[in-house]
């Protein structure tokens, strides 16, 4: 809703230029490829700045919650699926009524791009995560600025490879072999996509992992001062083992319970990312989040919410399997 009316409007009027320049007196096929790449180019220019832009305002007012990969990754994906939606929206509302235009529009935009937007404000997250977590000290900028221009190249050759297939199928109706041609580039065009959608994946694959380093780092002494249990503090470190816990938990013993232990969790990762925050960016004026002492007291609170909750939610007969346990 925010990104795409100054996206439409920037895009509308260079698009206009574009049209008005004389490409004529080139060859027609070199004409319609040099039109096709600068729509292509205001396409991926304009809204990755725009979308990206987004990613800056949050990294400027929730400076403590976008501080790695992980979080420019996720905040990227949030915030082009927001586009993509509003934007495929205005597609199938503008689209035209024949099977074959809406064929086009489901296996295009929802079937195989549904993440296209996704991956291409990815790309920069990707970047600004790896400089908030420092890990080019001496170019801090490198990696957004390689991070912004990955995903509008990206997004720039999606668009070319599409809007020079439109021109191709237009400038010969009825041609058999220039409409397969033209599908199978469209087909093809989703590799690039497709690939750097496995590339974000193992980027936060292992910002996750090191994710479970900080925690098992910063919450060990936890334990041993009675804040967290050993068993909490092993869950903690697996994303996946947590996940099973709390679905499993949702199901058996109820709303309450599981909100109340999704609430302790998440303050048990803060409480870590806390003290590493303070332990490695002591500095950083931006910084909003509660001091570690304020995580501990909620910590203290959420335990006896939930001992109470799971004396309220235990059945008898849970009781006697306890007892045996």
């Amino acid at each position: 809703v925010i990104a795409i009316p100054p996206a439409f409007f920037i895009e509308y009027s260079l698009n206009h230029a574009i049209a008005g320049v004389p490409f004529d007196m080139l060859p027609r096929v070199w004409a319609d490829v040099s039109q096709s790449a600068l729509f292509g180019l205001n396409a991926g220019l304009t809204e990755e700045a725009v979308k990206g832009a987004g990613l800056l305002v949050l990294i400027y007012i929730v400076r403590d919650r976008f501080e790695n990969i992980t979080d420019g990754i996720l905040y990227g994906a949030i915030i082009g699926a927001g586009f993509a939606m509003i934007e495929n929206i205005a597609y199938f509302a503008n689209a035209d009524t024949s099977k074959r235009a809406w064929t086009f529009l489901i296996l295009g935009r929802v079937v195989l791009g549904w993440l296209g937007h996704s991956t291409f404000t990815a790309c920069f997250g990707a970047g600004l995560g790896m400089m908030r977590e420092g890990r080019m000290p001496f170019r801090p900028w490198l990696p957004p600025l390689l991070g912004f221009v990955a995903g509008a190249a990206l997004h720039s050759f999606f668009d070319f490879v599409n809007f020079q297939a439109n021109t191709a199928v237009h400038n010969s109706p009825g041609a058999p072999v220039v409409n397969v041609l033209a599908l199978l580039a469209v087909i093809l065009d989703y590799g690039p996509l497709f690939a750097a959608q496995f590339a974000l994946w193992v980027m936060l694959q292992r910002s996750l992992a090191r994710e479970a380093g900080i925690l098992r780092e910063y919450l060990a002494d936890e334990v041993r001062q009675n804040v967290l249990s050993p068993e909490e503090y092993v869950t903690l470190q697996r994303v996946s083992v947590r996940q099973r816990f709390e679905r499993a938990l949702l199901l058996a013993r109820g709303l309450r319970l599981w909100l109340a232990t999704r609430t302790l969790y998440a303050t048990a990762v803060g409480l870590a990312f806390a003290k590493w925050r303070t332990a490695t960016k002591p500095a950083d004026p931006q910084l909003t989040a509660a001091p570690p002492n304020a995580y501990r007291a909620r910590l203290r609170r959420l335990h006896r919410t939930l001992r109470a909750l799971d004396r309220a939610t235990t059945t008898p007969e849970d009781g006697v399997s306890k007892q045996r346990g």
